[in-house]
């Protein structure tokens, strides 16, 4: 349903008004997150907490909207509403982090990238980023090698993975989104939902978390 269209499926000028502004206000979200990500390409100091909050503007506020959208639509319940606006952030959050793990890490096979994809195009993902902030001496000076080539090699790239198998970056970011989806699935927990519904929530949270590709 268009929200153009939501005043011919029985829902009033005030409602229609709502929802017009929640999705204006997610669109303005991830115009800021785009922003934000260009304008990091060309730092090598981004810490977790900017990182974070640059993907839930680009990646989770239209994730967050849907299902909140969805959740007023269903229910018009404030509590619910908030309920599944949490649910989404969270779940975005699971999404991007999963994307920049697979980013670096993923199967060829199924990614159709080579492993450490984006370490050869120099991506400020969560990966590098927790690398960057946590490394030291000779990691620190590894990293800022590499990151000041204008094009890495083979080398470079296994050099990288190694520096970051010693941080735990992998464990780190898996940690993340296991807790994130725990997150996202607690903030459900009161709400009252049809019969299914609650398992198809756990499905698709489950599914963001294992995906190959």
């Amino acid at each position: 349903m268009a929200v153009s269209d939501a005043a011919s499926r029985g829902l009033s000028d005030g409602d229609v008004l709502v929802l017009s502004d929640t999705l204006t206000g997610a669109y303005l979200e991830m115009i800021e997150g785009q922003f934000l990500d260009l304008s990091y390409e060309s730092r090598g100091d981004i810490s977790l907490d900017e990182y974070l909050g640059m993907i839930a503007r680009k990646t989770g506020a239209l994730i967050r909207c849907s299902m909140e959208l969805g959740a007023y639509c269903g229910s018009g319940d404030a509590g619910t509403v908030d309920a599944f606006r949490r649910c989404g952030r969270a779940l975005g959050l699971v999404f991007q982090v999963k994307d920049d793990v697979l980013g670096v890490w993923g199967d060829p096979d199924s990614t159709g990238k080579p492993v450490g994809a984006d370490v050869r195009r120099k991506k400020n993902s969560f990966p590098v980023v927790h690398a960057m902030a946590n490394a030291s001496g000779a990691d620190a000076r590894i990293l800022e090698r590499v990151y000041g080539k204008d094009e890495p090699d083979d080398g470079d790239v296994t050099a990288v993975l190694e520096v970051m198998h010693r941080l735990g970056t992998r464990r780190r970011a898996e940690d993340l989104t296991e807790r994130h989806v725990g997150e996202a699935l607690d903030a459900l927990e009161p709400v009252e939902m049809a019969p299914g519904a609650r398992s198809q929530v756990e499905e698709l949270a489950h599914f963001l978390l294992v995906r190959e590709r």
